[in-house]
């Protein structure tokens, strides 16, 4: 049985619209003929991404969220965190350092964040949005 069709039956899938959406708006289109214009402003959706790109960012934001936890960071709503760990794993300007986030714990997260290296978006030739590298 294929790894993918595997995850799907085994588990509930994790809501990571929030983190796909501040995807789309932050990242510019890489291979569209608009490389200036960001994926949001051409249209695209949650629902362009590619089944692995869904399921990799998935794992990853679990990933994230297990080493909050390992840390003493409890993550209540990982929906109010997705948008600033996009940001802050592919360094933004915006993120876990910010005010709004105690100083330990801000820096703790971007830490964590950080350690997941930068990742971007790209659309492929069937006009779908895949994850590199």
């Amino acid at each position: 049985m294929p790894l993918l069709l595997v995850f799907s039956l085994r588990r509930r899938p994790m809501n990571i619209n929030q983190l796909i959406e501040t995807a789309l708006w932050s990242s510019l289109a890489l291979g569209s003929s608009s490389e200036d214009t960001h994926f949001d402003t051409l249209g695209f959706t949650v629902d362009d991404l590619t089944l692995e790109a869904h399921v990799r960012l998935e794992l990853e934001c679990e990933e994230f969220c297990r080493r909050a936890l390992a840390a003493g960071i409890p993550i209540h709503d990982f929906e109010d965190w997705q948008h600033d760990f996009w940001l802050t794993r592919n360094r933004h300007g915006g993120g876990f350092w910010q005010a709004e986030y105690e100083t330990p714990i801000g820096l703790k997260l971007t830490e964590i964040a950080h350690s997941f290296g930068e990742v971007h978006l790209y659309l492929n030739d069937q006009n779908e949005i895949e994850v590199i590298p």
